[in-house]
């Protein structure tokens, strides 16, 4: 339980300090993406040390609530304190969303996909 209330935080400050410290605040096109960049490569290099370790840890917390959302719908038993967390999960994006859109949008779909992959089937019973 201290571990995911851990991960909870520690994915949304990674969300945050990402959108914070990208150069780029507003989606423009692609070459003022590289150019500032380039130009700003500290505050792009730790951007992307926080998104890494953000969304590698958004990407297990989705893992596991997916996991969760299949067993609900078997009828199997969850406890009070994962649905309050897929709630407090959400809840974080829905800030981040409207902190910085754009980011929060690439932050959240590379989250899922890893999520989605990473998911182990055995651990579903279903297989």
């Amino acid at each position: 339980m201290f571990r995911k209330i851990v991960q909870l935080i520690a994915g949304f400050i990674c969300g945050l300090l990402f959108i914070e410290w990208f150069p780029v605040s507003v989606a423009s096109g692609l070459t003022e993406i590289f150019a500032a960049c380039i130009l700003r490569p500290v505050p792009f290099f730790a951007s992307a040390i926080v998104f890494i370790v953000g969304f590698l840890t958004n990407a297990e917390l989705i893992g596991e609530e997916i996991i969760l959302t299949v067993q609900l719908f078997m009828k199997r038993k969850t406890t009070v304190f994962n649905l309050l967390y897929s709630l407090f999960f959400l809840a974080g994006f829905i800030i981040l969303f409207q902190i910085g859109f754009w980011q929060t949008v690439v932050f959240f779909c590379f989250s899922i996909l890893y999520g989605i992959i990473s998911i182990d089937l055995k651990e579903l019973k279903l297989a």
